[in-house]
């Protein structure tokens, strides 16, 4: 049987270090994050000495939900935290970089991700829904709370995604993008009421207005433009007909 789409993408990050040194980062993050969690668990064990081992794995499902929720939201504060620092310092920016450890802009976004990297995998990979929309929104993006990211590997800025906006399985979404020589970051955006047909790419700089369809395996072009109310299929992708569903209050 085949692995389920959720297991192996979801929102994420690049692996991609501009310096090894941003891992010294990366572990500090999972460091501070732990320190609420572990105390927690000491606690219980407490409880264990006082009341004895029928309370404590009474308890214990309890404990290991506010354990693992209380890392998650830690490692989100934490990180967005950081983020404000890094982005005070060096502001985000849109256009064509350097893929070099020299550039400032590839440097400082590489940076950026690395900081991310931790909080968005663990808080996807909660068990209760809808966390990794939690750190978006804390992480600066603009994202309705009704989006559904978690068969879709979306990114983690420049990016902006509308009401009602359904990402199909597979699908990819990017406001950033390595070649082999460039880093190219210009922002994203899905109006209300886009369909994200499943396992396509949205390159970075694609608008898709209002009630737009890009259907299956298809893909855009970097800043292409997508009409409100058309469907768009193929590589790159193109109008196909109008979206006449948008007329149909029941559909």
């Amino acid at each position: 049987m085949s692995q389920p789409a959720s297991f192996r993408m979801g929102p994420a990050t690049t692996n991609v270090l501009a310096s090894k040194k941003y891992l010294l980062i990366h572990l500090f993050i999972i460091y501070l994050s732990s320190i609420l969690p572990m105390y927690l668990i000491t606690v219980h064990f407490e409880v264990y000495e006082e009341w004895g081992r029928i309370t404590f794995f009474l308890t214990l499902p309890f404990y290991l939900f506010l354990w693992y929720g209380c890392w998650v939201l830690m490692a989100i504060g934490i990180a967005a935290i950081f983020l404000q620092i890094i982005k005070w310092i060096h502001p985000p920016k849109e256009g064509y970089f350097r893929r070099d450890s020299k550039d400032k802009d590839y440097k400082y976004w590489s940076l950026r991700a690395t900081i991310k990297k931790f909080p968005i995998w663990l808080s996807h990979n909660f068990w209760v829904p809808w966390l990794d929309l939690l750190a978006y929104k804390l992480f600066g993006m603009k994202i309705n709370g009704k989006t559904a990211l978690f068969d879709a590997w979306v990114d983690t800025e420049f990016l902006e995604i509308g009401k009602n906006v359904t990402i199909g399985q597979g699908a990819i979404v990017m406001g950033t993008m390595l070649t082999r020589d460039w880093l190219i970051i210009k922002k994203t955006v899905l109006k209300d009421n886009v369909v994200v047909g499943g396992y396509s790419v949205v390159s970075p700089g694609t608008l898709i207005e209002e009630n737009a369809i890009i259907g299956a395996a298809s893909h855009t072009m970097v800043g292409q433009r997508l009409e409100s109310g058309w469907v768009y299929l193929g590589s790159p992708a193109k109008k196909f007909k109008e979206n006449k569903a948008r007329f149909n209050t029941e559909l």
